[in-house]
């Protein structure tokens, strides 16, 4: 399979909609699909949010692609504030679909990001923040040098949700 990467462009935004629905609920709907998560997801992984995003000056969406299908999208936040106070860039979202975890779709988006990073701000660092149960994230992001910094919570209707903040 002949994967590729790029911006993402308004076209994008329904298939983007689509992928970041289904890697949010694979990863944070574990005990099954909660009123509260569906309106969540229902809420935030719009094809307007998507358009929204991708016309904002201080962040960038990539995709990686084969053919007219979307496997994976990232997306870094320029100049966003880190739970320590400090300011950096963020990356928001790295979601592989579930049947193209492992095969290095990650690992190639990361890498473009620290690019856009170094090119954007002449620092390649970059901070996320990423669910304390994720284990198998967690241990994409060690093995790619990041670090942890400190601890922070999404929450959702009143419940709270571990979040790890890294570094890298």
């Amino acid at each position: 399979m002949e994967v590729s990467a790029r911006p993402a462009v308004a076209v994008d935004a329904d298939s983007l909609a689509a992928l970041a629905t289904q890697v949010w609920l694979h990863t944070y709907a574990t005990d099954g699909v909660t009123p509260s998560l569906a309106r969540y997801v229902l809420q935030e992984f719009t094809p307007a949010n998507f358009l929204s995003l991708l016309a904002r000056t201080d962040a960038q969406v990539l995709v990686a692609e084969s053919g007219n299908a979307l496997l994976a999208y990232a997306t870094l936040a320029f100049q966003a504030a880190r739970p320590d106070g400090r300011q950096g860039t963020e990356l928001a979202t790295l979601y592989v679909q579930e049947h193209f975890t492992g095969a290095g779709l990650g690992s190639m988006l990361l890498g473009q990001c620290r690019q856009i990073a170094q090119s954007r701000s002449g620092d390649a660092e970059i901070w996320l923040t990423v669910n304390a149960r994720n284990r198998r994230a967690m241990d994409f992001y060690r093995k790619h040098g990041f670090v942890r910094n400190g601890t922070s919570y999404f929450e959702l209707d009143g419940e709270k949700h571990e979040n790890h903040v890294l570094i890298g």
